[in-house]
Formats: structure tokens, C-alpha cells, sequence
């Protein structure tokens, strides 16, 4: 900035220099927000133990560190399959809804929807561990892999 100034003559010329600054600033912060939307994180669930209750609960890792948990525990509502949830992951945002239907092959999320009925491609499940890794996927890059 201090070079530009030898060259600025009158007052419309540092306010066209001032328009430009502002307009570079805006197009930087488009740019991150799109690479960072565009980001993939790596992610693996490990170390599957008994929780509270009747809930599973694994460790979340994110590029290779903890993120937290999540955990799954059999249907209430008498349907075949297992309830999914993740806590304390700050790359998972907000919480979301989710189970594996273990009858229909199939993982539901109120993010990215149902991995069969409706999506495409078509993505049965055949383990709770898939089921897990997709929900997974689902809550922290936005969609199932």
C-alpha cells in the first residue's frame, strides 16, 4: 500500500484504489469459504465399547485426531436397526438425526437423507460398522462417500 500511495494523485484515485482493496478482500474471503466447503476430512472410528444404557459407543477421529463419539443403540419404535448419534465432535456441527435400517440395507440422516430410497447412487449397508463410517461421512463433509 505504501507504493501505490507515490502514485496517487487525486482523491479518485484512492478511493478506486480503496474500492479495488475492498473488492480483492471480498473475492479472498469467496475463495476460502468455497475451499473450505470443498474440504474432505478423513475419518475413522475406533475402540467400540458398551456405553450407558443399551448404546455402543465409539471414538471419532477426524484427519487422525479424536472428535469425539458416537454412539448407536438398537430401535425403540420396534423397527428393524439402530439408532445413530455423535457427541461432542466440533467438525460434525450441529446434531442430526440418524439410524441404519438393518431390513432394508439402508442408512437414514435428516442431513443427507436416505443412502437408498431416493439417492442415487443407490448405497446399501450391509454393517453396522458401514452404517457408522456413512453416518459419519454424512455429519462431517456433508455427504455419504
Amino acid at each position: 500500500m505504501g507504493q501505490i500511495r507515490r502514485y496517487v494523485s487525486t482523491k479518485k484515485d484512492s478511493r478506486t484504489i480503496a474500492q479495488l482493496q475492498e473488492a480483492l478482500k471480498r473475492e479472498e474471503t469467496r475463495y476460502e469459504a468455497a475451499r473450505q466447503a470443498n474440504r474432505h476430512y478423513d475419518i475413522a472410528i475406533r475402540g467400540c465399547k458398551n456405553g450407558a444404557g443399551s448404546a455402543i459407543m465409539c471414538t471419532l477421529y477426524v484427519d487422525g485426531r479424536y472428535d469425539g463419539n458416537i454412539f448407536y443403540k438398537s430401535r425403540s419404535d420396534g423397527n428393524d436397526g439402530f439408532d445413530i448419534f455423535i457427541l461432542g465432535s466440533k467438525h460434525a456441527g450441529a446434531s442430526m438425526g440418524g439410524y441404519y435400517d438393518t431390513s432394508l440395507h439402508r442408512v437414514w440422516t435428516t442431513k443427507c437423507g436416505d443412502s437408498v430410497f431416493g439417492a442415487s447412487p443407490r448405497i446399501m449397508v450391509y454393517s453396522i460398522s458401514d452404517a457408522l463410517m456413512m453416518y459419519a461421512e454424512c455429519a462431517v463433509n456433508g455427504k455419504y462417500k
